[in-house]
């Protein structure tokens, strides 16, 4: 530390060149001159703007970071050389201020972590398509973990430079780093989870090639990890049976009245958890008892309409209906945060309502409640809500006698996808027949007849209404219907 002799004079020394630059007029910076308490050389110490990245209005946010500049051969005693170089050290100081701003900046969009900020705040990528708030979070998880791990082993990776040259060896080293070794929930990664990483891994610096066009593009692709192939979770026949008896015990009770509701719309319509959990009344169409909403992200897909039963209309009629049955307008949501819990009062049993038209229930709430379900009618314990939808999407392949096309434009589920996880644990057979264009059986095929529910008969040359029934019973919807043929509608059933 500095003698209570060199502080006066240091306290002095400012004074002076305080006075000095009113005196000039020069335009100067903020800055404090400071002495070495070793060598008593002085320092001016001053601050610049340092880039600190994007905020999630994509503004450019600064901070303010101090730095030293060291004077050479200027002592706490050389008043009057400070005093006659002093226009020379602002000019100085200003022109560093400004070098260091620019580098910050420039330095700054050579890291991946500028890059990253930009990628996990930003809500539109590639040609304006919007990004959901949940891929942001798996983004951040998967390219944040990445970071993590370069400032704390390879901080060379931090630069996006070094990826084209190194990035393959890099990402091999991590993944191997990560099924390795143990971390927050006790378990390394599993084949599966290195997987799903790696493709939001490498989908980061795609982007980044298309941002960058001096970026080469395919840095860290054609990397084979391999996948484990999980089978989907389904209720059994008895569990099914058990979850409809504890629906019909419990839908009045407080407890459980809210979950119940979302459970049959889910059971009924194969809606995703999230999906339902969104429903809006504009969805609801009275007069047809249905649901039309797209049922995937996928913008290919169109609205589909849900037809929904009495017994799921008069459960959740009341959300949805005044007294006077026209659609309700005092809020947005079908499924509105409506519950009992305990007063505050620990004495007191009683409960109270919590309800606000405002907010609806979340996808973790509902988790917690179908846990508690499952565990209460001692169910498979790797259930989750999207049972519910594997449900649905298997008993309409059984109804559908395997229709995959229908299926999967019905719940937003690929084709691929049914075809792999679901038609193999369906029973259903599927004949191929060689195609005869000169068999004598084609020129004499006359339309099979079959007698309909209600006792109606084919061949019609329109739908009838016992046609149609039997049609939409099968998971077929109006619209589909509207415009199908009558011979493949009777070609249908009579295969039926």
């Amino acid at each position: 530390m500095l003698e209570n002799k060199e502080k006066q004079i240091l306290k002095e020394f400012r004074k002076l060149v305080k006075q000095e630059i009113r005196r000039q007029d020069i335009k100067a910076p903020v800055f404090s001159i400071q002495c070495d308490y070793k060598t008593k050389k002085l320092k001016i110490n001053y601050s610049f703007s340092k880039y600190k990245g994007l905020n999630k209005y994509e503004e450019k946010v600064y901070t303010k970071k101090q730095k030293d500049f060291y004077l050479k051969n200027i002592t706490l005693y050389n008043k009057e050389k400070f005093i006659k170089k002093l226009p020379y050290f602002i000019q100085k100081i200003n022109k560093k201020i400004n070098e260091d701003s620019k580098k910050s900046l420039a330095n700054d969009k050579e890291s991946i972590i500028y890059w990253y900020k930009i990628y996990t705040t930003s809500l539109k990528r590639f040609n304006n398509r919007t990004i959901k708030e949940s891929s942001l979070r798996g983004d951040k998880e998967s390219v944040g973990s990445l970071i993590l791990y370069c400032e704390k082993y390879d901080k060379k990776m931090l630069d996006i430079w070094e990826w084209p040259k190194k990035g393959t060896k890099c990402i091999k080293k991590y993944m191997s780093f990560k099924q390795s070794h143990k971390f927050e929930n006790n378990k390394p990664w599993s084949n599966s989870t290195v997987s799903s990483h790696y493709q939001r891994i490498r989908a980061f610096f795609n982007w980044l090639s298309f941002k960058n066009e001096l970026y080469p593009s395919n840095v860290v692709g054609r990397l084979d990890f391999k996948q484990e192939k999980k089978q989907i979770k389904v209720f059994k026949n008895d569990e099914i049976l058990k979850i409809k008896d504890f629906i019909e015990k419990n839908k009045t009770k407080r407890q459980w009245r809210w979950f119940i509701e979302i459970l049959v719309v889910m059971l009924e319509t194969g809606l995703k958890i999230s999906t339902v959990c969104k429903l809006e009344l504009k969805n609801i169409n009275i007069k047809s008892k249905s649901i039309n909403i797209r049922p995937s992200d996928n913008g290919a897909i169109k609205n589909v309409v849900f037809s929904l039963t009495d017994y799921c209309w008069t459960l959740i009629s009341n959300l949805i209906l005044n007294n006077n049955n026209s659609l309700r307008d005092d809020k947005k949501l079908i499924f509105h945060n409506s519950f009992y819990r305990n007063k505050r009062n620990k004495i007191s049993k009683e409960k109270v309502l919590i309800e606000n038209l405002n907010k609806g229930f979340s996808e973790n709430g509902f988790r917690k409640k179908f846990k508690k379900m499952i565990s209460l009618l001692g169910l498979s314990y790797n259930l989750t809500p999207q049972a519910c939808r594997h449900y649905y999407a298997l008993e309409m392949l059984k109804n559908t006698k395997g229709d995959i096309g229908l299926v999967s434009r019905k719940t937003g589920i690929s084709t691929k996808i049914l075809d792999e996880k679901y038609m193999v644990l369906l029973d259903i057979k599927r004949e191929e027949k060689q195609f005869n264009l000169f068999s004598s059986e084609i020129a004499e095929t006359k339309t099979k007849t079959k007698r309909l529910k209600g006792g109606g008969v084919s061949v019609p040359f329109m739908i009838t209404r016992e046609m149609f029934r039997e049609l939409i019973s099968m998971g077929y919807s109006k619209e589909e219907l509207n415009n199908m043929s009558s011979e493949k509608a009777h070609k249908i059933l009579t295969s039926s």
